[in-house]
Formats: structure tokens, sequence, C-alpha cells
């Protein structure tokens, strides 16, 4: 049964939520990727960002146009109490 999210990353199958990358142009992101140029995602807590990279990284994986992996280096985050996630089907190669 799905229910509100007020904590963590957005998985659409247990919660109710827009779809991460439905809510950004994802045109340019993609464009900036393929040129190999940094980019900054920068909002307010609980908004979206790391649902939307961790999407993003899954639409790219399943795509095959490039493998993906997600770091998180913030100081005094405890580690996810969830699920590692699933990026596409090469990530169950990156956790071996």
């Amino acid at each position: 049964m799905r229910r509100l999210n007020t904590e963590g990353s957005v998985r659409l199958e247990d919660h109710y939520a827009i779809a991460p990358l439905e809510r950004i142009d994802v045109d340019p992101v993609l464009e900036m990727i393929r040129d190999k140029r940094y980019l900054v995602t920068h909002a307010p807590r609980q908004t979206g960002k790391t649902s939307a990279l961790k999407a993003l990284a899954g639409r790219l994986e399943t795509s095959g146009d490039c493998r993906c992996v997600y770091v998180n280096v913030a100081v005094g985050n405890p580690p996810a109490k969830t699920r590692t996630p699933q990026f596409g089907p090469s990530s169950a190669s990156l956790r071996s």
C-alpha cells in the first residue's frame, strides 16, 4: 500500500508522488552529461533532488549510455535504512 513520504528518497511503488523526471527539464541535463560538464543541483531539503538524481541514473543505466554510481558524502548522515537503490539492469554487477 502506498503512503505519503516525509523523509528519504521517493519510490513510486511505495509513495504518492509525481515521477521525479516529470518535474524537471531532462533534455538540458542530458546535454550537460553528454558534454561532460559539471551539474549542480541546489534546492531546499525535501524537494526531490536525490529522487531526481536516482531516477536520472536509472534512465541512463537503462539506456546503456553510461554506468552510474550514487555516493552520499554528506557529513553526519546515518547509513540509509532503505534497500540499495536500483538503477537498472547492470546495477547488480556494481554491488558485487
